[in-house]
């Protein structure tokens, strides 16, 4: 679900339900876990105009489901907030919210400075509109692991975490389960429901209302075509 707050979006008309990424490989992994949540395959579509990938399904039980999560309709990122049953929850569920964000909107970069790290200096950041939503996701890290060390820093166009040196990095691999091949080395694990709850934050063998029930289409392989993306996405898109 964290990767939903992340590059997902919920439109405000209809029951569109839309993820962004540029990695094949990654996208076509999302589709499994949503199929694994919702039982239902989603379509994927290359759109050339952004250079993306878009997951997309219409699906009312799943738009609920999502809305119902706290999810915004449309336009999210300035506003976006972490949901309060994420807030709640056991540390795990925060991991795993927490690593879904991450592999939307994370990066880790590497330099060195003469003098002051030549052997080299690496960071991990997440750059978000919402100054809530760090903060949130701040708080989180640190219910995670009280061995974080999340910096936060708020301009006027947007709002940043950083986790600094490589000792942080190696927390970061251990304690959060991130997916996305641009992260080295990846942590291979399968992210099915959350570690001890469902797709939608509850206890598992909850379901929401209406969950969506569909049988998995055999002819929901990636292809062309599909709604079109309303605008972009990202962190400080």
């Amino acid at each position: 679900m964290g990767f939903a707050f992340g590059d997902g979006n919920i439109s405000k008309r209809g029951y569109l339900v839309r993820l962004y990424e540029q990695n094949k490989e990654f996208i076509d992994n999302l589709g499994r876990m949503f199929s694994d949540c919702f039982g239902v395959m989603p379509k994927i579509y290359l759109d050339r105009y952004n250079n993306s990938y878009v997951l997309y399904k219409n699906s009312k039980n799943i738009w609920n489901a999502l809305r119902s999560m706290g999810l915004p309709v449309g336009r999210k990122a300035r506003i976006i907030e972490v949901p309060e049953s994420i807030k709640s929850a056991d540390p795990e569920t925060k991991a795993w919210f927490v690593s879904g964000v991450f592999d939307a909107e994370a990066s880790s970069t590497s330099f060195s400075e003469q003098g002051r790290h030549p052997r080299g200096y690496k960071y991990f950041e997440v750059k978000m509109y919402s100054p809530q939503f760090i903060e949130d996701v701040k708080r989180l890290l640190l219910d995670v692991s009280d061995e974080f060390r999340p910096l936060v820093y708020h301009y006027s166009y947007g709002s940043i975490l950083r986790l600094n040196g490589i000792e942080q990095l190696k927390l970061v691999s251990s304690r959060l389960h991130l997916l996305h091949p641009r992260f080295s080395p990846p942590v291979h694990r399968s992210r099915n429901t959350g570690q001890g709850v469902n797709c939608h934050g509850e206890p598992k063998g909850s379901k929401p209302e209406g969950e969506a029930k569909a049988i998995l289409r055999k002819d929901a392989s990636p292809q062309g075509g599909g709604p079109k993306r309303p605008y972009s996405h990202g962190g400080l898109d």
